[in-house]
């Protein structure tokens, strides 16, 4: 374990990670992380993605085949149904 130094950086304080803890840890630059306090000390780690921060090309490759095709037949179902109410088609 190598012994890091806490600096100023504006009016906050700064850790910096050597490259190659980055690295072996499975973050890049540019990562967003979670930062919590804990007994120990601090835990820092990977940032889960909620689905309002995916992209819908990181959405759809998340979705399985067979959702996508129940969703389509429902969908299909829905549509070949006549209005029962006032909906404009």
């Amino acid at each position: 374990m190598k012994a890091l130094k806490i600096a100023k950086w504006g009016n906050s304080a700064a850790l910096r990670l050597p490259a190659k803890l980055l690295h072996d840890a499975g973050f890049d630059l540019g990562d967003t992380v979670e930062v919590t306090k804990t007994k120990e000390g601090i835990l820092i780690r990977e940032r889960k993605k909620s689905i309002a921060d995916m992209s819908i090309d990181e959405i759809l490759a998340k979705t399985s085949p067979a959702a996508v095709k129940f969703s389509r037949s429902i969908n299909r179902d829905a549509m070949a149904k006549r209005p029962a109410g006032e909906e404009i088609i």
